[in-house]
């Protein structure tokens, strides 16, 4: 499942930095200072119309791993494969989520039951791509 899921996540990646080059363009020239701030993020307050989902309070995320991982994971593992790596990664995500989740939900954190987590993507970048480093 989340072979698929990752590779639904780099298609949909892909896309996007097609269709949207001009602007990822943008913010990558931008001061550093004015990264995690775009113009992007003014235009996405809630409007008060947005349709319920969940049943329970949900946080929806992307994992987007850097090749730093893929390279500790294979030299520490000893891997041999590419897919062998994935495949430790994409464990160690779920894992990790797994956890966060079973936190989340204690009662402690909220006494409405707390967070659930759902993964709607999962990218693991084995080298840069066109990003700078």
């Amino acid at each position: 499942m989340l072979q698929q899921l990752h590779q639904v996540t780099k298609e949909h990646w892909e896309d996007q930095h097609e269709l949207n080059k001009d602007s990822l363009r943008k913010i990558l020239n931008s001061p550093q200072d004015h990264i995690l701030v775009h113009d992007h993020s003014v235009k996405r307050l809630p409007s008060g119309k947005a349709k319920k989902i969940y049943e329970t309070h949900t946080i929806e995320i992307c994992v987007i791993t850097d090749p730093y991982l893929w390279n500790w994971i294979q030299t520490n593992f000893e891997l041999e494969s590419d897919e062998e790596v994935t495949q430790k990664i994409f464990h160690a995500v779920h894992r990790t989520l797994v956890e966060s989740e079973t936190f989340l939900r204690h009662s402690s954190i909220s006494s409405h039951g707390g967070f659930k987590i759902k993964l709607n993507g999962i990218r693991v970048l084995k080298d840069w791509d066109h990003f700078p480093r």
